[in-house]
């Protein structure tokens, strides 16, 4: 590896790092959302079905989840948690579209069922970016062939056996 393939590589850990801090930090955010609870988000949960101490649940979930994906210790589970938090925010926004429970909800997502889908769906997809940026190898079986882990050559063959 030359000196500017390692440069390159340093770049794309550091976009990476920065793209799964920024999603923790958003998690955040949205936590303090749920905690605060302003109308227009109380509303929105609510029409979900959600409310009180299942909003607090919801919370403490993104919260955990959030830590998780800060502590590099923790990072592998927390890509699994943020994995399935989104994946069950995309479920829940699919799930309660309108036309099928006849609640409330915004307007332009009440016409078309599967926008409110798009944006956990978005961010699932920047955290596994900014994943496979800062480890390279967390997509090892995608292409077939073997990647470098640490210091030993892994070959997807060998790690399936695992």
């Amino acid at each position: 590896m030359t000196g500017s393939d390692s440069s390159v590589m340093g770049g794309r850990r550091r976009i990476g790092e920065n793209v799964i801090r920024g999603i923790a930090f958003l998690l955040i955010l949205s936590t303090g959302v749920k905690i605060v609870l302003p109308h227009p988000a109380a509303e929105f949960l609510d029409a979900m079905g959600y409310a009180g101490t299942a909003i607090l649940l919801l919370a403490t979930v993104e919260f955990a989840t959030a830590l998780l994906l800060l502590f590099t210790r923790t990072r592998a589970i927390g890509l699994l948690f943020v994995s399935s938090y989104f994946g069950g925010a995309i479920a829940a926004h699919i799930a309660i579209h309108p036309v099928a429970t006849q609640a409330p909800f915004v307007s332009y997502i009440s016409h078309h069922p599967l926008v409110g889908a798009i944006v956990p769906l978005l961010f699932l997809a920047i955290v596994w970016l900014g994943a496979w940026l800062r480890y390279p190898e967390v997509l090892w079986n995608a292409g077939g062939s073997s990647v470098l882990s640490g210091n030993s050559r892994m070959s997807a063959t060998n790690t399936a056996a695992v």
